[in-house]
């Protein structure tokens, strides 16, 4: 199974992911799973598919869905530089130093209510329909 993950900044972050949710449908992604969780800035949202997706198509499928275009960017510079593994981290949570060293909890994130497999249609092969209307 592969992950996307999306982190979707801004109050129209999300509403960017709802208007482009029709490519997964039209690129063949089978969606199995979705998780939306959200965060100080906006929303993280992970989309478990069957298909096995090479990781510059993940990097285009992201950005192509609404994922943060400097995430996209690093992520693409570390592929291209040969990394394997965490070129697409999506943190749970996030961490600062203050003026006095400390580490501080900046953010994390926070499941949203409604975003649980059985709130989402599927078909016969268990496959989660986020876009029912396309079918």
């Amino acid at each position: 199974m592969k992950t996307l993950k999306l982190d979707l900044d801004g109050k129209n972050g999300i509403n960017v992911f709802l208007n482009r949710i029709w490519l997964v449908k039209w690129l063949g992604l089978a969606v199995v799973k979705v998780k939306v969780y959200g965060t100080v800035n906006g929303y993280h949202v992970r989309l478990y598919c069957d298909n096995d997706i090479q990781p510059f198509q993940a990097v285009l499928i992201q950005s192509i869905l609404g994922d943060d275009y400097k995430r996209t960017a690093c992520n693409m510079l570390k592929l291209e530089r040969g990394s394997k593994k965490q070129w697409n981290p999506l943190f749970k949570k996030k961490w600062d130093t203050n003026k006095l060293g400390q580490t501080i909890e900046v953010s994390r994130e926070n499941l949203r209510q409604g975003t649980q497999r059985q709130d989402f249609p599927s078909d016969k092969a268990g496959r989660v329909s986020i876009c029912p209307s396309l079918r």
